[in-house]
């Protein structure tokens, strides 16, 4: 005030040295300091010292004793009304003219004039602004409690005030638009602040998203000065004011307009200067003129005018956001988004979903008709990108169109694949929203560090997973299948394995093997062995930490396996909705609804409480179906209370941190119990757990489960049940094993893969086939060059060659039998080739003793062969024999018959089982135990000297078939049929290699163990065509059509695991056509090309070919009966009397000879 002081003596002095006219510039202690100044400086400069301007403050003087300079024009700029009413009656009684800064309010003195137009004609202007955007509603935000303007808004009905005063900081504009602005949910928006607080007020308002297309801000005349840059802002202001550049420029261009009238006729009186004046204003204030103003482009543009009462706009107007449409938001529209869409890329509509999101849209009218939120417009974004199944080419793009409709919070779908692509998707896009599910309890979500975005109503699954031992236990199970999904649920898994140790509980199946991915029927094939291994456990009780989606698909593969209703009984952590389980497998809903049947869930409890249950009868009178409706419902009722806090405080809601914190905040009642969220997980709090019993429906609209029991977090007993049924509608508790389990002597989950067991028996495997291609070398030396002529002339059929035919139908089947499997797609066709061709131990599958006795059975066997081998050589060699190689001849010729033939593949296959060591219960190989008894471990003690006897006797066997397999028919000279001794011999050693790919490569890839088992079957059979296997064209050609019966069936059997379709009738059916064709190929070939030799006219003398067989003697009329085999040609002895071991075929006498002659197996020797 000192330089103020200064300016006032100055000014005073000259006055007193000049007779210039005084204007007298009045200010008290509430005018602000620069506006005086600046008033001073302008009029000086405009005046050019043609007056002499002087500067007083009313507290220094007393204006009714004439402190003031006369004669002078008094600028009253105290804006203080007992000041004014003191110059109002001094400028009666001394006669001068004053001008008014403050606002007209409609009474003025004799001599008083305004700059500035009164609030009526403000209000009016306003008004016609108000009813142009045709806003019924809106707020108005003003620097006093009350103004006038204000006040006749509220007199009309209209405006919602809010007081600001306008110099507040900028967190305070901040903390006032938030809370009591924005929470009014109106768009629309008066501001009748000055410059300086409307421009804070509109920074404010654009952080809190409020300047965003369909907002409307109309800002009043005192705001025009303010710095704005907000493209759509719309200005009304006093004509002449509109450059007005700070708030000592606006009131220095309003004193201007009426000064500039006074200096024209500033030399009249100033009776004569009120009266000329009078004519020129109204009621002593300027015409009530105004200009509206809107920013466009960063500047201030005059697009319209208020003149006569009337709304003028002459050019365009643009809005915030930059738009051209009318702003009329009665209400600030809030969007949240929901994943209510049924669409799943690539498959039928999942209407399921649907039925569960109504849970969500009856929780908004809830909501609505409690009042919450209920000032603002919420707009429910329907998102449709993907209602089941993750494919982020299907959801990224869609989520990408929807980006900047996402809105503040995004309510996830209930799947944990779909909430973890949602993620992806979200960080992808750069959609910030927060994430609420009402069913993604897997663990991984639970990392508020890792996931800070989502947070779900459920209690996450490591929590439930961990009761179902607990669950198993009460039960008295102590054996259970444990079935994981590492990188869905691997924390779930590991408090699953820790409770099961805790309750001593053993876990029957392997554990290295589990699901890598989501698992898919198309799958089945790469993980048959772990269906398989569940399966061979015996145990009933399934632990299955997997989601829904790959649960239907277990489902069907054990059913397909031959599981049925009762065989398993699973827990699982999740509620299972038969509905859900069911999509995309409808041609298989029986499967499903067979083998789930009385199976228990553990499950976040809904409809907890008397709210609970009003609303859940609420919803099941409209929707006729409550389950999972209750998650749905307090998935929405988290969000909006989420953001109602959000807004009360302030926060910005498109500021995605605060909405979650604020969400993660929350704390309410809902249908579901008390609803929050872990302040350091994503998981729920509060918390209550229902045992639910999966009904045996019939069809999945019924109802697919009821509640059987409680689980309470604290409390003596923390199981509570009601009355439960099992498979079968029983009551009473079934057992954990379907049959008697083997109890191994180690824990299941020590169970490992053996590389090295796998290795050795690869090892013992390839020295076998070796000895057994050396063996046939040698063999096929012994019998070189020898011929054998086809049959020619018809014969009459021999029991032999009724022999020769079964022998090859049945080493068909075993050749199919130890190709790929095909249980996968036809257990019934597959068992039964497998019991007819001998080989049992699949389809009875022997383990543990029962095994052992097999393989002494078989080591018997051989024994025999070996045995009955020694007494045919005994007696061929006619050399003396001990008493103990006396055995009839007829047992020791048929035994080695069958033992070189059908019982080959069998047998090979048993042995080789000893060797069978693939898995081991420690880190060493002796940990390795025999995979048909996990009692005995490998490769010490009793196992070691097994195997080397099994060994033994293996080779044995090896050299016996390949040397008999090309020679035992000469034992039975009642054959027509006869084999070739090198295609035996090569036989034996490919069956023998195919045994080996069975038990090595099939074990390890199907695919190219099948491809293997191809090329082998083709060298067989090319060798059948090249060399001939028999002297009869027919049976030739029938070896060859069997050889590739056994190649269709390993051709389906190997594109059925690689394509595994899961339509198992199909492949039933390509199989059996397949032959079907083959057959009747073969009966097209045998009527036209392949005549038949054997005929069937009289019947088998069954006496005479026993005579014969044992030596007996018979007569020439016999001789027809006994039809020898057909001269051959080779490097045999030209002595006729040739020992028995130097003759390979015989000659047949003549038939028409009536000498009697005695035949037998030791004395063979005829005339040619």
């Amino acid at each position: 005030m000192a330089l103020l002081e200064i300016i006032v003596f100055q000014l005073q002095i000259l006055f007193y040295v000049s007779q210039a006219y005084n204007i007298d510039i009045l200010v008290s202690a509430v005018t602000n300091p620069t506006l005086a100044e600046d008033l001073l400086a302008s009029l000086n400069e405009k005046l050019q010292n043609n007056f002499m301007i002087i500067l007083t403050k009313a507290e220094d003087c007393e204006i009714e004793n004439g402190c003031l300079h006369l004669p002078s024009l008094v600028i009253d700029a105290t804006f203080n009304t007992f000041y004014s009413f003191q110059v109002q009656t001094y400028s009666e009684a001394a006669h001068f003219l004053y001008i008014n800064l403050r606002q007209p309010t409609g009474v003025y003195g004799k001599y008083e004039l305004f700059s500035h137009i009164p609030y009526n004609f403000h209000y009016q202007a306003l008004s016609l602004l108000v009813s142009f955007f045709n806003w019924e509603t809106f707020i108005i935000v003003s620097n006093s409690a009350v103004n006038p303007i204000v006040l006749l808004f509220e007199n009309e009905g209209k405006g919602s005030p809010v007081f600001c005063t306008d110099n507040e900081t900028q967190d305070i504009y901040d903390l006032i638009i938030g809370r009591e602005v924005k929470a009014k949910g109106i768009g629309n928006m008066i501001i009748l602040n000055s410059g300086q607080g409307s421009s804070m007020i509109i920074k404010s308002l654009g952080s809190k998203m409020m300047l965003e297309n369909g907002y409307g801000v109309i800002l009043g005349s005192d705001s025009i000065w303010g710095n704005f840059s907000n493209d759509g802002l719309v200005f009304y202001t006093e004509e002449g004011l509109e450059k007005a550049e700070s708030d000592s420029h606006f009131e220095y261009l309003a004193l201007e307009k009426i000064l500039d009238k006074i200096l024209q006729v500033i030399d009249y009186t100033t009776e004569e200067i009120i009266q000329i004046l009078e004519k020129q204003t109204i009621s002593h204030h300027p015409e009530p003129s105004f200009s509206i103003i809107n920013i466009q482009n960063g500047e201030k543009i005059k697009v319209g005018e208020v003149k006569n009462g009337k709304l003028l706009i002459e050019n365009d107007m643009v809005y915030p956001g930059n738009s051209t449409s009318i702003p009329n938001m009665p209400k600030i529209s809030i969007t949240i988004s929901l994943a209510d869409g049924i669409t799943d890329p690539g498959s039928a509509d999942f209407t399921y979903l649907a039925l569960i999101r109504q849970g969500n849209h009856y929780a908004f009218s809830v909501a609505y008709q409690s009042g919450l939120l209920r000032n603002f417009n919420l707009n429910i974004q329907s998102t449709d990108c993907g209602a089941s199944v993750y494919d982020p080419t299907y959801s990224r793009p869609c989520f990408g169109r929807l980006k900047s409709n996402m809105g503040v919070v995004y309510l996830s779908s209930l799947y944990d694949n779909v909430c973890y692509g949602d993620i992806l998707d979200f960080r992808a896009l750069g959609i910030s929203a927060p994430i609420i599910s009402d069913g993604c309890a897997m663990p991984l979500f639970t990392n508020k560090a890792v996931f800070p975005e989502i947070m779900t109503v459920l209690k996450e699954m490591s929590y439930t997973a961990g009761l179902l031992p607990e669950l198993a236990n009460i039960f008295g199970w102590k054996n259970v299948v444990l079935i994981q999904r590492p990188e869905w649920a691997q924390s779930a898994y590991e408090i699953a394995l820790t409770q099961l140790s805790s309750l001593h509980i053993g876990i029957a199946n392997n554990q290295s093997y589990y699901f890598s991915t989501t698992y898919t029927i198309d799958q089945f094939e790469k993980y048959k062995d772990f269906f398989l291994d569940i399966i061979n456990t015996k145990c009933r009780i399934v632990i299955a930490l997997v989601d829904p989606i790959t649960f239907g698909s277990l489902l069907i593969s054990l059913y397909d396996l031959g599981m049925r209703k009762g065989d398993l009984i699973f827990l699982h952590h999740y509620r299972i909705s038969v509905t859900d389980l069911v999509v995309g497998f409808e041609t298989d809903i029986d499967k499903i609804l067979e083998l789930l049947q009385r199976s228990l869930t553990v499950h976040t409890a809904e409809w907890i409480g008397t709210y609970g249950e009003t609303i859940k009868n609420q919803v099941e009178q409209i929707f006729h179906w409550s389950n999972f409706l209750g998650f749905a419902f307090d998935q929405t009722m988290l969000a909006l209370n989420g953001i109602d806090y959000s807004i009360s405080k302030g926060d910005n809601l498109e500021n995605s941190s605060a909405v979650n914190a604020n969400i993660r905040k929350q704390r309410f009642v809902g249908v579901t119990g008390t609803v929050s969220i872990e302040s350091d997980s994503n998981s729920r709090s509060n918390f209550y757990i229902n045992i639910f019993s999966v009904l045996p429906v019939s069809k999945i609209s019924e109802k697919g489960d009821e509640k059987v029991g409680n689980y309470s977090i604290s409390g003596t007993q923390r199981f509570l049940f009601n009355k439960i049924t099992w498979p079968g509608e029983i009551n009473t508790i079934p057992s954990d094993m379907r049959t008697n389990q083997i109890d191994c002597p180690f824990d299941y989950r020590l169970v490992q893969d053996s590389l090295d067991g796998k290795m050795i028996f690869l090892a013992i495997v390839s020295f076998l086939i070796v000895i057994e291609i050396f063996l046939g070398i040698f063999q096929k030396n012994r019998w070189r060059g020898v011929k054998i002529e086809n049959l020619s002339d018809p014969k009459m059929m021999k029991f032999g060659d009724i022999l020769i035919m079964a022998i090859l139908w049945i080493e068909t089947l075993e050749l199919i039998a130890i190709g790929p499997d095909m249980r996968s797609y036809s257990i019934v066709i597959s068992k039964s080739i497998r019991l007819v061709s001998s080989d049992w131990g699949g389809p009875l599958d022997i383990t543990g003793d029962n095994f052992w006795i097999e393989i002494y059975a078989v080591i018997s066997l051989i024994s025999f062969m070996a045995y009955s081998a020694c007494v045919l050589w005994k007696k061929m060699s006619k050399k003396h024999h001990h008493y103990f190689f006396e055995l009839n001849e007829l047992i020791a010729k048929i035994g080695i018959l069958l033992l070189c033939s059908i019982a080959y593949i069998p047998l090979v296959s048993i042995v080789l089982s000893v060797f069978l060591c693939k898995e081991r219960a420690g880190s060493s190989i002796t940990d390795s135990f025999v995979s048909h008894d996990c009692y005995t471990y490998c490769w010490s003690g009793f196992h070691l000297a097994i195997s080397l006897l099994c060994f033994t006797i293996l080779i044995i066997y090896m050299t016996l078939v390949i040397y008999f397999q090309p020679s035992w028919q000469l034992f039975h000279p009642i054959f027509n049929i006869i084999i070739n001794p090198k295609v035996a011999v090569y036989k034996s050693a490919l069956y023998f290699i195919m045994i080996g790919v069975n038990r090595n490569v099939f074990l390890i890839d199907k695919a190219l163990g099948g491809l293997i088992y191809s090329f082998m079957l083709l060298v067989l059979a090319f060798l059948y065509w090249k060399v001939r296997i028999y002297n009869y064209p027919r049976m030739n050609m029938w070896a060859i059509i069997a050889v590739f019966a056994v190649i269709w069936s390993n051709a389906v059997s190997s594109v059925y695991s690689i394509v595994n379709d899961g339509n198992n009738f199909f492949w039933e059916i390509a199989l059996v056509a397949g032959w079907s064709i083959l057959g009747f190929v073969g009966m097209l070939l045998q009527n036209f090309k392949f005549p038949n030799l054997l005929t069937t006219e009289k019947g088998i003398e069954m006496g005479v070919l026993f005579k014969f067989i044992l030596g007996g003697k018979v007569l020439a009329t016999d001789i027809n009966e006994l039809k020898m085999l057909p001269r051959v040609q080779g490097n045999a002895s030209s002595n006729c009397n040739a020992s028995y071991s130097e003759v390979q075929f015989f000659v047949a006498p003549d038939e028409h000879s009536k000498t009697k002659a005695r035949f037998s197996a030791s004395q063979l020797v005829l005339e040619a």
